[in-house]
């Protein structure tokens, strides 16, 4: 194989490589919506470029107290997020488009459920104080 060779074909995979879609693009960014059920209040999550979320998110009737959820998204949308707050586990589960964000929740063995809905936000800016899990 030629040098010519060796570099035309270093030039295409350079090329390739540089095309491979973001599976993830569409879902990236901060997304703001609430939840309703036997608990009710409202949340932010942030999807990253690879799929992965975290959130937090601010009961009603918590008295200041947020708690925090974490999950990914898969290529087609669907986002699975789990949280333990005072020993329970929470599971969330909703099918996003490129804006909209529609699922439900259970709990404790369904004994706890409801719904939850969101936008993404049109404009990214700070998530909730910068940082939303603590190291």
């Amino acid at each position: 194989m030629t040098l010519r060779n060796v570099t035309f074909l270093l030039f295409a995979c350079l090329i390739f490589a540089s095309c491979k879609e973001d599976k993830f693009a569409k879902y990236e960014g901060i997304w703001d919506g609430s939840f309703s059920g036997n608990e009710s209040g409202t949340m932010k999550i942030r999807i990253k470029e690879d799929g992965v979320s975290e959130g937090v998110a601010y009961p009603l009737d918590s008295e200041g107290q947020a708690f925090t959820f974490t999950g990914s998204v898969n290529e087609d949308g669907e986002l699975t997020m789990s949280a333990t707050v005072f020993n329970r586990s929470l599971i969330y589960e909703a099918f996003l488009t490129e804006t909209d964000l529609t699922g439900y929740w259970s709990g404790d063995e369904g004994n706890l459920t409801g719904t939850w809905s969101g936008n993404k936000r049109v404009q990214e800016d700070r998530f909730p104080y910068g940082r939303l899990l603590y190291p």
